[in-house]
């Protein structure tokens, strides 16, 4: 856990404030690599979190390359 655990929120924070620029392209992407952040520091809620924004992102911007892995994210998230 360690270090990496405790800069998760930070992490989180710091992408959310990109939000009012307008910056949507890749968001699931990046939503996605958070939430496999929180998983192997075992957040499972903001994991989980995470993924709930991914998809809607996704669906939402026609991001459909992304939703694999953000569906393969949740079932592991689950599995915890």
């Amino acid at each position: 856990m360690g270090k990496r655990s405790k800069d998760l929120p930070r992490y989180a924070r710091g992408w959310r404030h990109f939000a009012p620029w307008g910056t949507e392209l890749w968001r699931s992407y990046v939503l996605c690599l958070l939430a496999e952040s929180c998983e192997r520091a075992e957040r499972i809620d903001e994991g989980m979190e995470a993924v709930a924004e991914a998809l809607v992102i996704a669906r939402n911007n026609a991001e459909h390359w992304c939703e694999a892995e953000v569906y393969r994210l949740k079932g592991a998230l689950l599995l915890r």
